[in-house]
């Protein structure tokens, strides 16, 4: 069997992207597959170890069209030459909108997995109660009033959505957010093992510092530290700040690492999270998590952890003086479990 994977960029590390290797990784050990993603300049394939790269132009955003003729013409060449037997999408961020379109066209089975509301709007994290929400604020998302292009681009889509083989979410809290949509099947993300080293002292903020994953509200957890206490461990950024130590970028490799650094995390996002790898990974490494009470990840949080309301500054400080060093991590999915489902899925 071939599997073309096919995904908005694959140099982040983000967790779309770490989803996305992490299954293909599990996947080649009884298929061959293959990585399709963007970068500036085209479009990059990754198979076993090895990366090529093919000049493109790429198409405008956030406002990208249904159909642009320079990456559709190359992506055909690249699925006539590796003739896949599935097609999985696991985001299509960059890409022309009319690219689900394109390669149902092919007639090969095309699945899809929404990692975010991308679906609804190219503010991919932004979770509106209705879709006349997206409308009345296309200019907070373009900058100019696009209504009749979010309203294009959601008509069709939502069309596109009824001919793929599979429509596919992380967690019931998806499901239930694109039952409107279609009725999608839930398969759990799982993480592969890692080995935990470290003394478990510090409380810790893991990942994208960005303001939709709550980075001010780390900012002001610092900035109210008792300077007597040890400093939040930041991984995945670099900078200064009061009460706060930023540890720099981290790989996947380094997992055990930073998570045996720590006795708590605190995953303060402000969106409607899908799932949350990363507290996949807390648990996994017996990280007690101090999360935000917000989509999937304050669903998936029940007796293991504590949950605050999303950017209550003072919930998560208070949050800081009740973590249970002896708790019981719940239960979390390993790499091997899914790639079993998607394997039965696609046949």
């Amino acid at each position: 069997m071939k599997i073309l994977y096919l995904i908005h960029t694959i140099d982040n590390l983000g967790g779309t992207e770490l989803h996305t290797k992490t299954l293909s990784k599990e996947v080649s050990n009884f298929a061959q597959t293959w990585i399709v993603g963007l970068s500036g300049k085209g479009v990059v394939i990754e198979s076993k170890g090895e990366r090529t790269e093919i000049p493109c132009e790429l198409p405008p955003f956030p406002k990208t069209p249904y159909q642009f003729a320079p990456l559709e013409r190359v992506l055909k060449d690249v699925v006539d030459h590796i003739q896949p037997n599935v097609i999985h999408i696991q985001h299509f961020l960059r890409w022309h909108y009319g690219v689900l379109d394109q390669l149902v066209s092919t007639k090969i089975p095309v699945y899809l997995t929404l990692h975010d509301y991308f679906l609804f709007s190219p503010a991919f994290t932004y979770l509106a109660s209705t879709f006349d929400e997206y409308l009345k604020n296309s200019k907070n998302i373009f900058g100019t009033d696009e209504k009749d292009y979010l309203a294009e681009r959601y008509k069709k889509l939502t069309n596109s959505v009824q001919r793929i083989n599979q429509l596919i979410v992380p967690s019931a809290f998806c499901e239930r957010v694109f039952a409107k949509v279609r009725y999608p099947q839930v398969i759990e993300h799982g993480i592969t093992p890692f080995k935990v080293s470290g003394e478990g002292k510090n409380i810790g903020f893991v990942g994208s510092f960005l303001p939709q994953k709550g980075s001010e509200v780390i900012l002001k957890l610092g900035a109210k530290r008792d300077p007597l206490l040890p400093p939040i461990l930041v991984y995945g950024a670099d900078g200064e700040a009061p009460g706060l130590k930023f540890m720099g970028t981290y790989s996947e490799s380094d997992r055990g690492r930073v998570f045996g650094d720590l006795k708590a995390v605190i995953i303060p996002s402000l969106f409607h999270e899908t799932y949350s790898l990363l507290l996949s990974e807390a648990w996994f490494g017996g990280v007690f998590p101090i999360v935000s009470n917000i989509g999937a990840l304050g669903e998936r949080v029940k007796e293991a952890g504590i949950k605050c309301p999303p950017g209550d500054v003072l919930a998560f400080k208070n949050a800081l003086n009740h973590i249970d060093e002896h708790f019981s991590p719940q239960k979390v999915r390993l790499a091997t479990e899914m790639a079993a489902e998607y394997l039965t899925l696609y046949g």
